[in-house]
């Protein structure tokens, strides 16, 4: 995104990403939102997904990472004028399938320590005092990785939950269903 590029209202899927389709996590929110509080300030949601990708993937310093905070600095740059105040609320992640297969044990600490980056740097770009939460929601590929009959990322998310109550917020678990 430049300061040429419209901001397109609930726009889905992306044609440079062959896989993303339909509604995202972030027009469910938008819509819950809206439909609770329906002069609710704008609600902003960028979407960078980069599917199947372990944490050190995407984690801060990655390409990933630093597109996500340059487009909360751009949509913030542009905006600021024109809504009068800008706070990042949260951040929606929908991931774990790779950690899964890797057993990742330390994807507890991943989690907290990706709220936290997300948290510290854009209340660098916004100014804000708010925390940016991190709601998380783990896939159900665990059923398909290995025998296991518990999966490794559901637990963790619970444990990366339990140590930060107010911070990372497991939303929409999969883990439950069978995988398709």
């Amino acid at each position: 995104m430049d300061a040429t590029t419209p901001i397109n209202p609930l726009c889905e899927g992306r044609a440079d990403v062959s896989n993303v389709y339909g509604e995202t996590p972030c027009t469910a929110l938008w819509r819950s939102l809206l439909a609770n509080d329906p002069t609710a300030v704008p609600v902003f949601c960028t979407g960078n997904p980069y599917a199947g990708q372990a944490y050190s993937v995407i984690k801060k310093g990655t390409a990933t990472y630093n597109n996500t905070i340059s487009y909360h600095t751009q949509i913030y740059n542009r905006l600021i004028g024109v809504v009068g105040t800008y706070v990042a609320r949260g951040i929606v992640c929908v991931h774990g399938e790779t950690d899964e297969g890797n057993n990742n044990a330390s994807y507890a600490a991943n989690l907290a320590e990706w709220q936290t980056d997300y948290d510290t740097d854009l209340k660098a770009v916004t100014g804000q005092s708010e925390n940016v939460i991190f709601f998380c929601s783990p896939h159900a590929s665990w059923q398909k990785n290995s025998s296991k009959t518990t999966p490794t990322v559901a637990q963790q998310f619970l444990t990366a939950y339990l140590a930060n109550p107010t911070k990372v917020i497991p939303v929409c678990p999969k883990y439950i269903f069978s995988y398709a």
